[in-house]
């Protein structure tokens, strides 16, 4: 395999509550991301990548941002047919893009 999943990690959380007009507000994690070992079989090889899943897609420079921010290999798989049944190689579930630290890496 690819990629073997050696842990989920917690999404960050930018503010986990805060009260306004006497009312708590709960905040959603800006996205989910998992830190993975790439191109290996075994866990705690390899080389460290991390996976975002995004339910939308988002500007190149808030991409970059996400991979200077993990200074590690980024992919981001953005969700593109939530109710296809028909998923095949023309019509994928997720698109897919890579992000080095400082550039987009195209495959």
């Amino acid at each position: 395999p690819l990629f073997s999943v050696s842990s989920s990690v917690a999404c960050l959380l930018l503010v986990s509550g805060m009260k306004e007009a006497g009312q708590m507000h709960t905040f959603q994690p800006p996205f989910r991301y998992f830190v993975v070992d790439a191109f290996t079989s075994q866990a705690l090889k390899g080389n460290p990548a991390v996976v975002v899943m995004l339910e939308e897609e988002k500007e190149n420079e808030w991409l970059q941002g996400v991979a200077q921010e993990f200074n590690l290999l980024t992919c981001f798989l953005i969700m593109t047919n939530f109710n296809s049944l028909q998923v095949t190689s023309k019509n994928p579930r997720f698109h897919l893009r890579w992000f080095a630290p400082t550039l987009e890496v195209y495959t």
